[in-house]
């Protein structure tokens, strides 16, 4: 819908100019002097000034858009068209419109365009032959129509000048934002009889306030310290952030120097600071410390620019302050604990490592590189350095689990020896696991050359106590049995029962000095068994039947549930001496009027022997160390149940040695089940299997 026709934008007023009475010298003198100045704006190209000029806004009258230029009083065409002979003005009009560096638009009574220049055509981006003819309002965006056309109203209603700022949408869809203004051209009885606008396009201006106001509202809401400072370091502009950081109020730091926030060991800085930023230099990331209002230190990291003026030259300085008094706490922090692992390695000569599966990277902490005799300096050592440090007679394993966790990372445990360049062996324990989200692996190796030094030496030490006990000890038993059986009739039953006191302690002490020798041995890798064609069963029944007097004894019901005819490959001596001791511990470990039970049977390829009790049981935290050498349970020192803690490692070591596979499962008060299964054919290391 056609919008209505502008009304005059100026009313009649009274006397003898409102009915278009003629105009003095004197303001014809100032009509033409406004004239020659837009002329000398037009061609000097200064659209601000030819907009003043054309719009009345330089100072002199609107009662028409253009004069003639005179110098002196008017002539009879000066006078002509000062009483408003619009017609005569037209040449004028034209010829300083099509000059102007403006878009200049004449608009007639209906509301209609009758004249646009060549700016305002490229401006709004179409043709005059377009445009002419089209109603005032055509080309104002869509979005701004409503709101231009009130303005026009009501500057009209108001006898004032039109302007406003709103968008033209040009037909290629882009939208140009003017500054808009227009004044009426109106007859002796104040009739309009033309409106002429001019149009400046301020789109680049709008974006850069609009940027502007952005930018401001992003300094005023950022965290960091935003500030300007001039080249004598006088504080110009001071953001919220600012405001947080340091405790200063912007009011306060307005016009003071900005050497409040430098501490006096650091007072350098600044001038250094500004001469860098003279230079049109730009500093990034500077890192330093400076001091808020309570003098506290706060450590920053500070990025200066230079600020330049419309000609180039630098004129100020901006300067953002990030606070990283966490990020260096944290930092100090992570520099103190890294130093104090490295400390604790070093003392506990334990070493880290990590492997990165994708990479296939290593990355060793300093201990570990002193493990491995390697300058903790240098690089990780390659694969073949570190095979040239093991111990030729432990390469051959450790390449061959070093190959198995590069194919399949796991968790392991491995034990081997390095030679160091001075000669000297070292043992190393290596334990490592799967790095949680990853494939890679991680682990320490732990020096253990002292620890393995003096097991040996307890071994030894165990060994040549154990040879020099069992002589006396054989022959305090062989004595005893003797003195039993010449003297049984001289000998009172308190003497008797002295004797067999003697000997059942002799024979406990035997079997115990019995045990650390096969210790000894299992130790020194001098372990053997004699593999033959075994009945299990029959062992099994036997161990029972041994067993039931300490059963009887100890108020215990002893089951047993032995499948006949099971047959297994194996030592009979070390078997029996492995079924007698789980049966023994279960007695052992199982109160007064409970119950153990035995069971053996046959699967396809083992026979499987299982000895349960409801015994007191065993914490989860001791199942993992029951096999370990002298280890005891916590609870059965509690109870102050007697044994020395070898058994279930000779066990395990006898279990192993026939390529068995043993497992115990247990619940604290309720018993525990120690299952073995005995491959049904084995054959020994050193030769075939003995048919018995």
């Amino acid at each position: 819908m056609r919008s209505p026709a502008p009304r005059a934008l100026s009313r009649p007023a009274t006397g003898e100019k409102a009915a278009g009475g003629p105009r003095s010298g004197a303001e014809a003198r100032g009509i033409g002097h406004r004239l020659r100045a837009g002329a000398a704006a037009a061609v000097a190209g200064n659209p601000a000034t030819v907009s003043a000029v054309i719009h009345g806004r330089a100072g002199a009258p609107r009662a028409q858009f253009f004069e003639l230029v005179s110098e002196g009083d008017p002539g009879p065409l000066e006078r002509s068209l000062l009483n408003g002979n619009h017609t005569a003005q037209e040449p004028l009009f034209r010829a300083l419109a099509t000059s102007a560096p403006v878009g200049i638009y004449e608009i007639d009574p209906d509301g209609q365009f009758v004249f646009v220049n060549e700016q305002w055509c490229a401006l709004v981006g179409v043709a005059a032959e377009e445009a002419l003819g089209r109603a005032w309002d055509h080309f104002i965006d869509p979005d701004d129509r409503a709101r231009v056309v009130a303005e026009w109203e009501a500057a009209v209603d108001a006898g004032r000048e039109f302007a406003i700022e709103y968008r033209y949408r040009r037909p290629d869809g882009r939208e140009v934002w003017i500054d808009g203004r227009a004044v009426a051209v109106s007859d002796p009885d104040g009739e309009p009889l033309a409106f002429l606008g001019s149009v400046v396009d301020v789109t680049e201006r709008r974006a850069s306030e609009r940027a502007a106001r952005a930018l401001a509202a992003i300094v005023d809401s950022s965290a960091e310290a935003i500030i300007s400072i001039d080249l004598d370091g006088i504080v110009r502009t001071w953001n919220p952030g600012a405001e947080r950081v340091f405790g200063y109020l912007a009011a306060e730091m307005a016009g003071c120097s900005i050497e409040v926030l430098v501490p006096p060991d650091r007072t350098s800085e600044l001038p250094e600071l500004l001469d860098k930023v003279r230079r049109g230099e730009r500093v990034e990331n500077f890192e330093t410390v400076r001091i808020d209002k309570e003098f506290r230190p706060i450590d920053v990291a500070l990025t200066v620019s230079p600020i330049r003026d419309a000609e180039g030259a630098v004129a100020g300085v901006a300067g953002i302050l990030r606070d990283i008094s966490s990020q260096k706490a944290a930092e100090r922090q992570l520099v103190t604990e890294r130093r104090q692992l490295a400390d604790a390695q070093q003392i506990a000569r334990v070493g880290s490592w990590e492997i990165d599966a994708a990479s296939g990277r290593w990355t060793w902490s300093a201990q570990q590189f002193r493990n491995h005799g390697f300058d903790p300096d240098a690089a990780v050592p390659s694969r073949e350095r570190v095979l040239d440090r093991v111990h030729p007679d432990d390469r051959e394993e450790f390449e061959r689990r070093l190959d198995e966790l590069e194919a399949e990372p796991e968790e392991f445990s491995v034990e081997y020896r390095i030679v160091l360049p001075d000669s000297q062996v070292r043992t190393l324990e290596v334990h490592g696991r799967t790095l949680e989200g990853s494939s890679g692996l991680m682990g320490t190796s732990r020096d253990v050359t002292a620890e393995r030094d003096a097991e040996r030496l307890k071994d030894e030490f165990l060994g040549l106590i154990s040879h020099e006990l069992r002589t006396p000890l054989t022959s305090i038993i062989g004595y005893t049995e003797l003195l039993a059986e010449v003297d049984a009739t001289n000998l009172s039953r308190e003497g008797r029962r002295f004797l067999e006191v003697i000997d059942r302690n002799s024979r406990r002490e035997l079997g115990l000095v019995g045990d650390l020798l096969l210790l000894t041995r299992i130790t020194a890798g001098g372990f053997e068994v004699e593999f033959r064609r075994l009945d299990v069963s029959e062992l099994a029944a036997a161990s029972v039947d041994g067993a039931r007097p300490a059963a009887a004894k100890a108020g215990l019901e002893l089951e047993a549930e032995i499948a006949p005819g099971v047959i297994a490959d194996g030592d009979q001596h070390r078997i029996a001496q492995v079924l007698e001791n789980l049966i023994s511990n279960a007695i052992k470990f199982t109160p007064a009027g409970g119950r153990v039970t035995v069971r053996l049977f046959a699967t396809d390829a083992a026979a499987v022997f299982e000895v349960t009790d409801t015994g007191i049981g065993i914490e989860a935290q001791d199942l993992g160390r029951l096999f370990d050498r002298t280890y005891r349970a916590e609870e059965a020192e509690r109870r102050h149940i007697p044994g020395t803690g070898l058994g279930l490692t000779i066990v395990k070591a006898i279990v192993d040695a026939h390529e068995a596979r043993i497992a115990v499962e247990s619940q604290p008060g309720e018993g525990t089940t120690v299952r073995i299964e005995l491959p049904t054919r084995a054959r020994a290391p050193g030769g075939p299997t003995v048919d018995g």
